[in-house]
C-alpha cells in the first residue's frame, strides 16, 4: 500500500506505431483528445509547469515500470497496487492556482487518481494540496483542479512539492497516464513592518514595492537614506532596473 493518500489507479496514451500497423490504425479511428484552454487570465502574471510522463518514478525497486511503444509514450505499471512519484519545480514565493492530470483510462473497474502534495525536507509532514480523478471509462481526455481559492504559496526551502501517480489494482495499459500540469502566479513579497526610506513611510501606497525593488538588490535609492519616488527616471537607471529584475546577462 502506498503511504501517501488513496490507493491510485495507473494511466498512459495511445502511443504512434509504424504506419500502416494495427496500432497505428486503431490511434487514427479514435476519437481526438478533448480541445482545452488554458485557464484564467492571459499574461505574465500566468505561468504553467508541466511535469512529463518520463519524470516519474517508482519509490520502491519492485514496482513495475512500462511504456506504451511509438514515438510519444505513456506510462503504466506492471505491479498492482505500485505508483510513481515526480518533484514539481515552481519558484518560491509563487501562487498556485491551477493542477491538471492527463491520462487515459479504459479500464471499466479502476478509476485514476493523481494528487499534488507538499511535504517538509525530511518528509515529517505531508499535505495534500489537490486531486484529480477519474471516473468510469472516459479514454483519453484530461482532469483539472482550481487552486487559486486556497492561496497556497510555495515555499521551496521549507518544503518540497511531489506528486503522485498511483495505480490501483492495475497492471496494464489500459490506464496510462502523459503527466502533469501545474498552474502559478508571481507575486510581490509581503511589505515588512518598517520602512528603509525616509521619503517611503510605511503609508506610502507604493511602500511594498519600493521595499521589494531594494530587497532584490534592484536598487538602493537616490541617496541620504531616500528614495525619491517622485523623481523622473533616466533610461540609465531604467537600463539598471531592468537588468537586474530579469536578470539579464551577456556572454561572449
Amino acid at each position: 500500500m502506498r503511504p501517501w493518500g488513496r490507493v491510485l489507479s495507473a494511466v498512459g496514451l495511445v502511443s504512434i506505431a509504424v504506419a500502416g500497423s494495427a496500432q497505428e490504425l486503431q490511434r487514427l479511428s479514435a476519437p481526438p483528445p478533448p480541445v482545452r484552454e488554458a485557464p484564467g487570465s492571459f499574461g505574465p502574471s500566468d505561468s504553467y509547469v508541466t511535469v512529463g510522463e518520463w519524470e516519474f518514478t517508482p519509490p520502491f525497486s519492485a514496482y513495475g515500470v512500462a511504456d506504451t511503444t511509438g514515438n510519444q509514450p505513456m506510462k503504466y505499471t506492471t505491479t498492482a497496487g505500485g505508483f510513481f512519484n515526480a518533484a514539481v519545480h515552481i519558484p518560491s514565493g509563487a501562487l498556485l492556482t491551477y493542477f491538471e492530470f492527463d491520462y487515459c483510462d479504459d479500464n471499466p473497474t479502476q478509476d485514476l487518481d493523481m494528487e499534488l502534495y507538499n511535504t517538509t525536507y525530511l518528509n515529517t509532514t505531508i499535505n495534500q494540496l489537490a486531486t484529480v480523478t477519474s471516473s468510469g471509462t472516459p479514454g483519453c481526455t484530461y482532469g483539472s483542479y482550481d487552486m487559486s481559492p486556497f492561496g497556497i504559496v510555495v515555499d521551496d526551502y521549507h518544503q518540497r512539492l511531489v506528486i503522485q501517480m498511483g495505480f490501483g489494482q492495475s497492471t496494464d495499459s489500459t490506464t496510462r497516464f502523459a503527466g502533469a500540469i501545474i498552474g502559478y502566479r508571481l507575486q510581490v513579497s509581503p511589505a515588512p513592518g518598517t520602512a528603509t526610506f525616509n521619503d517611503v513611510p510605511t503609508s506610502h501606497p507604493f511602500f511594498q514595492y519600493v521595499e521589494a525593488l531594494n530587497a532584490a538588490g534592484i536598487t538602493g535609492g537616490c541617496g541620504n537614506g531616500n528614495y525619491c519616488p517622485d523623481a523622473p527616471v533616466t533610461r540609465g537607471q531604467m537600463a539598471v532596473f531592468l537588468s537586474k529584475a530579469l536578470g539579464l546577462y551577456w556572454s561572449y
